[in-house]
């Protein structure tokens, strides 16, 4: 620590982690632009507003979807948005497909 390293090594990190909170956040605008809202965080995490999710399932503030990206590389930061969609897609599909339960039917 003397020598400076640990200074270093935090300058270092902050870029790492910009560059990667970067390319999670292109990743989701390219893949779910219309259906994610980004909600501003500090640190290695995104909150995220799934907007079809959050209308489909009556999920509450407190239970939004963290996306942590600090332990990942931008190639698996970008498979992640790509599975997040298709993950989204199959639940919406399949919420659509169900038929609701009336009052009639109980």
């Amino acid at each position: 620590m003397r020598e400076g390293l640990f200074e270093t090594h935090i300058r270092l990190i902050r870029i790492v982690y910009a560059a990667r909170r970067a390319t999670l956040i292109a990743s989701l605008s390219r893949h779910m632009s219309d259906d994610v809202k980004l909600q501003p965080s500090e640190g290695t995490h995104l909150l995220l507003w799934l907007r079809k999710v959050l209308t489909t399932c009556n999920w509450r503030r407190q239970r939004l979807p963290m996306l942590g990206f600090g332990g990942f590389e931008p190639d698996e930061l970008e498979a992640a948005a790509i599975r997040l969609r298709c993950v989204m897609d199959q639940h919406t599909s399949q919420r659509r497909a169900k038929p609701r339960r009336t009052e009639a039917s109980h």
